[in-house]
């Protein structure tokens, strides 16, 4: 009789840490207002350049252009300066809030490393007046909770988490399967 329940004790232990190791929902990525341990201050800052990203990638959406490097820098001169649809939020500011955005656990790396690019790309611009490596800069975009620009460019975080998310179930497929047929040979 032990013998016969084991597999199905077997079965329930996997489930169960199937489950408890599934990927956590979207719903738990979005910050919203109230939520609790979020850095307000991190994604003001993080908000910052998401908005000028959105809005300077409206008003330089000519892409044939991308290699003018008089277009790339001002380009890039439109995020240095924090250009949203209310105005500029100004160099000092700008790059005061990208360093701070670095600083936040909550950006993520590949963001992080996107943001010292522009803050050096920021530099060479200030001192040279031209950044002759403009025209490799590819900005990444992504949404905060207080990011309410349609034009901001948002980052494949929602598809990732999908994927992620179908690759996890297709796996527990794959594992009961296994259980099933071995539960099989081991009743006959």
């Amino acid at each position: 009789m032990l013998l016969f329940m084991l597999p199905h004790l077997m079965f329930f232990v996997i489930i169960f840490n199937q489950i408890s190791a599934a990927p956590a929902s979207a719903s738990s990525t979005e910050v919203e207002e109230g939520t609790k341990g979020v850095d307000r201050d991190c994604v003001l800052a993080c908000s910052h350049w998401s908005v000028t990203m959105g809005y300077c990638r409206g008003e330089y959406d000519d892409f044939s252009q991308q290699q003018n490097l008089q277009y790339a820098n001002d380009f890039l001169s439109c995020l240095c300066i924090g250009t949203n649809s209310t105005g500029e939020i100004g160099y000092e500011f700008m790059i005061e809030s990208t360093n701070y955005c670095l600083g936040c656990k909550s950006t993520p790396l590949k963001i992080k490393d996107n943001l010292k690019d522009f803050a050096n790309l920021c530099q060479i611009k200030i001192e040279n007046g031209t950044a002759w490596n403009a025209i490799n800069f590819m900005p990444i975009g992504y949404s905060t909770s207080n990011d309410k620009s349609k034009d901001a460019i948002t980052s494949f975080g929602i598809q990732l988490f999908k994927i992620s998310q179908k690759i996890w179930f297709i796996q527990n497929i794959i594992i009961i399967m296994i259980f099933l047929v071995f539960t099989t040979l081991i009743t006959l």
